[in-house]
């Protein structure tokens, strides 16, 4: 009677992880759609594009803008400048480098607009679209929102071989100021670019 309500309960905890497994890696399908002509746009896309498959569980298709009035996937996400496509959200009072995140449900279809007031402001709303989905493993949590940066110049740290496209778009505009680093401590350059190697 004991070994029978045994093998009843380790049949029924593994049919229950079976079960789990299967609800966990079932993915739900997703299009990312961008300009990918746009430099910066398409360094935040792609950095987007890997955090919804590694971490929020999506298979994404992307798009150019041209096909968003064709697509039917229940989850789109758009990457865009303010007033650039039709029908998106209207958003007022974005700066220079300032961007906004608006969700809209309608027909069973939900689109997160990431809305720069330029290039350079829809990059910053997808690279902190990705950053959330990173930590919080969903799409859920990227809220509607609206940011401008509090300084006129801001900076980050790029190796070349982190992004070609951003690289390249770095070195191609004018508004970038670039600032070479440079340590007199080699073993201290070199252990800065294993780590970069390392996080990616």
């Amino acid at each position: 009677m004991i070994r029978r309500s045994l093998f009843s309960l380790c049949a029924g905890l593994f049919t229950s992880l079976f079960l789990w497994a299967g609800v966990a890696s079932a993915q739900t399908s997703a299009v990312l759609i961008y300009d990918p002509a746009l430099p910066a746009i398409a360094f935040g896309a792609s950095d987007l594009k890997a955090a919804l498959e590694q971490a929020g569980g999506f298979t994404v298709a992307t798009a150019p803008p041209s096909r968003l009035a064709a697509s039917a996937e229940p989850v789109q996400v758009i990457v865009t400048t303010n007033g650039s496509i039709a029908g998106q959200p209207p958003v007022a009072g974005l700066s220079g480098e300032g961007h906004a995140v608006r969700r809209v449900t309608s027909g069973g279809i939900t689109r997160w607009w990431l809305i720069g007031n330029d290039s350079a402001g829809a990059m910053y709303a997808a690279l902190e679209a990705a950053d959330s989905v990173k930590i919080d493993r969903s799409l859920l949590k990227v809220i509607d929102k609206q940011i401008n940066p509090s300084l006129a110049v801001r900076g980050f740290k790029l190796f070349p071989h982190q992004s070609h496209d951003a690289f390249d778009w770095v070195l191609a505009e004018p508004s970038m100021r670039i600032v070479h680093l440079y340590r007199e401590n080699l073993l201290a350059e070199y252990s800065s670019l294993l780590v970069a190697y390392a996080e990616g």
